[in-house]
């Protein structure tokens, strides 16, 4: 999770990131637009028991929930399986490649 940036810009809007424990709907995380903020947990409860998630779960939450601020500044409209392929292909693009660039 360190490599997380705790904010970025979309659309010349900044857009904040914070990790918490859980979230108040037990959500992997969200994006709100009214805010600009990604709100990412590093639990979820399964059977009322909370579940630490892995570096990679937290990691695939935080670029699905950018490609929920990619959609709102396109067209307001989100779509969930389109930010989750895009995550999945962010995530082994990073862990395909030997260093950032």
């Amino acid at each position: 999770m360190n490599n997380i940036p705790q904010s970025f810009k979309i659309a010349n809007q900044e857009i904040s990131v914070s990790t918490v424990n859980e979230t108040e709907n037990d959500d992997y995380g969200y994006f709100c637009d009214a805010t600009n903020t990604i709100v990412i947990a590093k639990t979820v409860k399964v059977n009322n028991k909370p579940v630490n998630l892995t570096e990679k779960q937290i990691k695939n939450t935080y670029w699905h929930e950018v490609f929920h601020t990619f959609q709102f500044y396109y067209n307001n409209k989100y779509d969930e399986a389109q930010a989750q392929v895009f995550a999945n292909f962010m995530c082994e693009l990073e862990d395909s490649i030997d260093k950032p660039f």
